[in-house]
């Protein structure tokens, strides 16, 4: 498999964290994706041609994508609403039909289907500046999201700071992110522990507290809930295959969605 991102046009940098592309051998053996809060929009050409939506994801997938080639947009926590014309939470781990999503997801996807690679990223921005065009994130949504970034935060205190209530926050943050605040912190702090577990060979009761857990018990515990395998099972994958979880593929769109 060959997996490249780039960055996208800067009047879509705002909504689009990246692009990304990835070409998949005929007997591949596939990966894990993991959890990372984000929503993807995927064209794909192979078995199966078309375009979904893969929504934000509390469960690790395994993912095998045969043969299959895929041009796809990674948006920014909390930025793919206006895209999807609808309220995130509804694609929460799940993966829709860019036609069920709008009304010309189908004929765009058809015809995507025949162009040239450079012109398919090109159709792909024109496209997506349509969706974008006077769109806005709540400031809200945005700083609680930033705010999660730190290792300690809860939402509790990004409530306090932002001078919401936890239910205000709660109603938006489902809305744009598809997730519940405290779920995003999770998912954050397991990103930040699989970004030190891929590092150097930290302790992990070092990683535990670096990234926010209570201590290694709470990092074991929440890593296999969100990743399906323990801090030292990964560490295992890394070592032995020199992938680890592979790139950040966001969905099976094949019939049988396998969970790692």
């Amino acid at each position: 498999m060959t997996y490249s991102e780039w960055a996208p046009p800067p009047d879509l940098a705002p909504f689009v964290q990246c692009c990304w592309s990835a070409e998949y051998d005929v007997d591949g053996p596939g990966h894990t994706v993991l959890p990372d809060g984000c929503i993807d929009v995927l064209f794909t050409r192979g078995e199966t041609c078309g375009a979904i939506v893969a929504g934000a994801m509390t469960v690790p997938l395994h993912v095998r994508a045969t043969g299959m080639n895929v041009l796809a947009v990674r948006f920014r926590p909390g930025c793919a609403r206006p895209f999807l014309r609808d309220d995130a939470v509804r694609f929460t781990d799940e993966v829709v039909a860019l036609a069920d999503v709008r009304r010309d997801g189908a004929a765009f996807a058809e015809r995507l289907q025949n162009m040239p690679h450079a012109e398919r990223r090109d159709e792909i921005a024109a496209y997506l500046r349509t969706a974008y065009a006077g769109a806005v994130v709540p400031g809200a949504v945005r700083r609680a999201i930033g705010r999660f970034a730190s290792s300690t935060i809860v939402d509790a205190d990004v409530c306090d700071a932002l001078g919401v209530t936890r239910q205000t926050l709660a109603r938006s943050f489902r809305a744009h992110v598809g997730l519940t605040p405290k779920t995003y912190a999770r998912v954050m702090r397991m990103q930040r522990a699989v970004t030190a577990l891929r590092g150097a060979a930290f302790a992990l009761a070092d990683v535990a507290l670096a990234c926010g857990y209570s201590d290694e018990a709470h990092l074991a515990n929440e890593f296999r809930r969100l990743t399906g395998t323990t801090p030292n099972g990964f560490r295992a994958v890394r070592s032995a295959t020199r992938t680890g979880c592979g790139p950040s593929l966001r969905r099976s769109w094949s019939a049988g969605r396998a969970r790692a």
